[in-house]
Parts: C-alpha cells; sequence; structure tokens
C-alpha cells in the first residue's frame, strides 16, 4: 500500500463518509448534514486537515480540526463527554458564530494565550491489508498532523475517536494526557466504544509527548496581509505567475503585484534575508523567490494569521503605525 496525502478540501470530504468517525450513532440526514457543515468550515477556512489516498486513489484517512472558544474547551475539560464534533456543528449553526474562530479569532489567540484545537472528525480504511498497513497509516498521518499545524500558537488539544481499534491507538500512543472512555448505543443496539482526549502545552512538556513539535511557536516577523500570505502558500506548491492567477482566481498583474508587495516588505522588516542587490534596488527574480519561499517553509507562523500594526485589535501592545506597504491588497 503506497499512501499519498492531500490537504483535506471541502470538494473530496464527501469522499470519507464511509470513515466518518461517528456515522453509527447518525442517521442519514445527520451524517449529510454533518458533512456539507464540515465543507462549509474547510471553504472559509475554519477548519483544516487532510486526507490519505493509496495508490488506486481510495481513501485511506481524513481527520479535520477546528480551533475553538475557550468556553467550549474549557466545558469539555470540566465535563468531558462524547460527539464533540457533532456538537460544534450543531451549536455552530444555531448561531454560536464564536465557537469556531475566524481568521481575525486565530490571529488574536496567536499572539496571545494560544490555540483550544478539536478533531472534529477523523477516519480510516485499511481492511484487508497486512500488518504493515496500521503503522504506515499511522506515521503517515501523525507526519501530516503536525505539518498541517505548523504555525500556530497551540495551548490545547483534544478530540474523540470511535471504535475498538481508535481508542486502542489513543491508548497506546502515549501522546495523550488525560483519555475518558465511553461505550456508546449505535442506533441499532450495539455498543460502541469511543473515548475523549486532551493534552494542554504544559502536558506535553510534561511527559514528552510524541506532539510536542505541535506546540513549538516563534511568532512572526514580517506580519504579510492575507492575500499575500495565500500567494506564498500557493506558491510553495510550485508554479508561474500564470499558473499561480489560475490557482487562486485573480489577474496575473495581482499576482505580480503581490510578489512586490511581499519583496518591499520582507526587505523593509528583514533586509538581511535578501540577496544584496534585491535589498538595496529593489529588483526581483528567481533567486529572491526561492529565497523567500525557503524562509517561509522553514518559519510557518509567518503563513498564519497574526495582529499587524495599525490594526485596530493588537494583542502584544505595539502601536506603531502602519506602512503604506501594510494597506496595500
Amino acid at each position: 500500500m503506497r499512501l499519498t496525502s492531500h490537504p483535506l478540501a471541502a470538494d473530496n470530504l464527501a469522499r470519507c463518509r464511509s470513515m466518518w468517525g461517528d456515522r453509527a450513532l447518525a442517521t442519514e440526514a445527520e451524517l449529510d448534514e454533518a458533512i456539507r457543515k464540515g465543507a462549509v468550515l474547510l471553504r472559509q477556512g475554519r477548519a483544516r486537515g487532510t486526507f490519505i489516498v493509496d495508490e488506486h486513489d481510495r481513501p485511506r484517512y481524513f481527520g479535520f480540526t477546528a480551533f475553538v472558544g475557550e468556553a467550549f474547551a474549557d466545558d469539555v475539560h470540566a465535563r468531558p463527554h462524547p460527539r464533540l464534533g457533532a456538537r460544534v456543528f450543531r451549536e455552530w449553526t444555531e448561531g454560536d458564530r464564536t465557537l469556531v474562530l475566524d481568521e481575525e479569532g486565530i490571529a488574536r489567540r496567536n499572539a496571545g494565550g494560544g490555540m483550544q484545537m478539536l478533531i472534529l472528525n477523523q477516519g480510516w480504511d485499511i481492511e484487508g491489508e497486512g500488518p504493515d498497513a496500521w503503522p504506515m497509516l499511522l506515521g503517515t498521518l501523525l507526519k501530516d498532523f503536525i505539518e498541517v499545524h505548523r504555525g500556530y500558537r497551540m495551548a490545547r488539544m483534544f478530540g474523540e475517536t470511535f471504535g475498538a481499534d481508535g481508542v486502542d491507538i489513543v491508548t497506546r500512543s502515549g501522546a495523550w494526557a488525560a483519555i475518558y472512555p465511553f461505550d456508546l448505543l449505535t442506533g441499532d443496539g450495539r455498543l460502541l466504544p469511543a473515548a475523549v482526549y486532551s493534552l494542554t502545552r504544559a502536558q506535553a512538556h510534561a511527559q514528552w509527548s510524541p506532539l510536542l513539535p505541535m506546540f513549538a511557536y516563534w511568532p512572526p516577523r514580517i506580519l504579510f496581509t492575507p492575500p499575500e500570505r495565500a500567494l506564498l502558500r500557493a506558491a510553495l506548491a510550485g508554479g508561474t505567475d500564470e499558473a499561480l492567477a489560475a490557482r487562486l482566481g485573480v489577474a496575473v498583474s495581482a499576482v505580480k503585484g503581490r510578489w512586490t508587495r511581499i519583496q518591499h516588505r520582507v526587505a523593509d522588516r528583514v533586509p538581511q534575508l535578501l540577496p544584496k542587490a534585491d535589498a538595496s534596488h529593489g529588483t526581483r527574480g528567481a533567486q529572491t523567490r526561492h529565497v523567500l519561499l525557503d524562509f517561509v517553509r522553514h518559519n510557518p507562523a509567518e503563513l498564519t494569521p497574526y495582529p499587524r500594526p495599525g490594526t485596530r485589535r493588537m494583542a502584544w501592545g505595539h502601536r506603531e503605525g502602519a506602512r503604506a506597504s501594510d494597506k496595500a491588497d
């Protein structure tokens, strides 16, 4: 079995239906609604995740997460209870728009106390595979899980798993500080093992959790605008300006303008990063882009939301006015 990872997108979430973690506890209509709501969160940038397929493009794993408000996380910590993802979908669509953080909320918490990250749902399918399938899948999804969340300031992570295999994996992983098992009654009268689990930054440090890299964080220095971050994220996958424009749904001239503003912003704030000719003369070329992309690849916080000078809500007490380049785009 050869596995390939992709970012989880709204368009492929429906392909994960047969792997949906708590599908045995939901009606078909409820499952349809959960998938639809999950797709909305992904499209809005409020959720992120990974999608793993084999060499035949058969889905083998999916998992997606959201950053939630502290009140929700504190309630789960005080009163652990199952079906957390279903509760988020229900309460968020019923009007609690503070429950799942938007970009502004993420920015504030990146600059403040950190994120409360919830695994909304996950599932896998390795039926009929050999004994090496589990270690291969677990290694791949752990790598993806860390990669998808690089650059965010984590305070606490929690989630749930369904089925005997899932509970066994969580229990034996050594990753989670607190695990709460449950037996849930399915619609056809069976008992489904489940567990809620959690880990804080302090607990990860104390027990040397395998998820400790999730809690490493260094604030961004350059503070790109959202359009600039979108271009840099797209450019990490490669492509010409024409290809990037098509991918982002903007004109080629807009892509070129963003590159110019990115270069000016870097030259203004971290001039030592650019080749000398670029820093002094403002020229742009393949070498400059290579340096910039290598920098953000190794400094993922530069691509995540963070309050910028001149914005209304500034979390670190800095009162510098916005530069003209900050206001563009």
